[in-house]
Order: structure tokens, then sequence, then C-alpha cells
């Protein structure tokens, strides 16, 4: 519904392509024809129409955040684990929100049947994090979910 309400919002000049591209799955050339437009046009007004939508979705994530007590950069705090070997993990986080080194982090499988306690020791780059794992674990698997609950308030 949120993200209809955002599409509806756009100007109509947007609107158009946008709603013919993503709700009825129209191609470019498809929508060309149908506004009676060019194919560079559709091209143009998409890109701008999906920029001025991921701005709206962005605040209204960041909206949703604050109506639930959290702060703007929960998202951030979110990383993947990559891959273990013995006690070491290593994590996949937004290369701008890197945890601080020592910092413990909670890794959980997607059941989140019991989470495990890590600490980064090393932050090689591209967004990744290694750390030791400090609590006992059982087999977490690759993909499951890391989160920096200590990350600093920016």
């Amino acid at each position: 519904m949120a993200a209809l309400a955002a599409l509806a919002a756009l100007p109509v000049r947007l609107r158009e392509p946008a709603t013919l591209f993503y709700i009825h799955e129209c191609s470019h050339q498809d929508i060309a024809n149908f506004l009676d437009i060019s194919a560079t046009t559709v091209n143009n007004r998409l890109h701008t129409a999906r920029a001025k939508l991921e701005e709206r979705m962005l605040t209204m994530v960041s909206e949703a955040f604050q109506a639930y007590g959290l702060p703007d950069d929960f998202a951030n705090r979110i990383g993947r684990l990559v891959a273990t070997r013995g006690d070491v993990i290593e994590a996949l986080f937004d290369p701008h929100s890197l945890p601080d080194l020592l910092t413990e982090l909670a890794a959980s499988d997607e059941k989140n049947q019991r989470a495990i306690t890590v600490q980064v020791i090393q932050r090689p780059g591209g967004g990744m994090v290694r750390g030791i794992i400090a609590s006992p674990m059982d087999d977490v698997p690759r993909g499951a979910t890391v989160l920096n609950s200590l990350l600093s308030m920016r």
C-alpha cells in the first residue's frame, strides 16, 4: 500500500510510465508506444521516477524506525555471516557503517534459536569484519544475520 501511495504521489509525467512499468510490467517500447513518446524519454522518466521513489521509501523507513523507537542507522547495523573458520567468523556490513574493533556482535540463524557472541578483531576492508567467537557455537549457517547492537548512535 505504501509503495502504491508513493507511486500515486509522483507527477503525472513520471507516474504514467512508472505505473506501466512497475505495476503492469510493460516494456520500455510498449510504454513509448502507448504514451506516444520516445524510448529515450521513457528511460529518462523511469530513472527520475526511481530516484523519487527511492527517496520516498527511505523517508518512510526512517519514519517507521522512529515510530518503533529504533535509531535511523538501524539497518546499517545488520550484516551477513560470510564464512566461519574454527572460532573466527567473517561478516559483511555496509562499508560506511563498520563495527568498531573490539565491539561485540550477535550472530544467529533465521530461526533465532540461539545467538552467538562475536568480538571484532579486524576490519580488512570492503565492508568485511573478522571476529572471534566469544560464546559456544552450534552451527550458524553462512548468510546468518549478524547484528551490531552496540553501534554508536549517529
